[in-house]
């Protein structure tokens, strides 16, 4: 079983935490993540929601934080960069994959 039921990746970008704040207001367990360590420690001790750093370019990071969520929520474009990363991460670790690019 996966401690969370959502990783939202990019949390503390302005998309991000209006998805954080959401998660928040229906119960959802939410683990805050992204690359600057610095902003998830703030956003955490803001909302008081666990985070975890990843880059996302480090595969085997980024599978062991996904590992730990049903559903990753991808907030951290721009998507030409970074969408590849995820979504194979999210085909090894069985995680499922949503993001913001409409």
């Amino acid at each position: 079983m996966r401690d969370y039921q959502v990783v939202v990746y990019g949390a503390y970008g302005y998309t991000g935490s209006l998805i954080v704040e959401q998660c928040k207001t229906r119960n959802l367990r939410v683990l805050l993540a992204g690359r600057n360590a610095g902003k998830l420690k703030q956003q955490s001790d803001a909302t008081g929601l666990d985070f975890e750093a990843a880059d996302i370019n480090d595969h085997t990071a980024l599978c062991a934080l996904l590992k730990k969520a049903q559903l990753v929520i991808h907030c951290g474009g721009p998507f030409q960069f970074t969408a590849r990363q995820m979504t194979e991460a999210c085909l090894e670790t069985g995680t499922s994959y949503t993001d913001i690019t409409g």
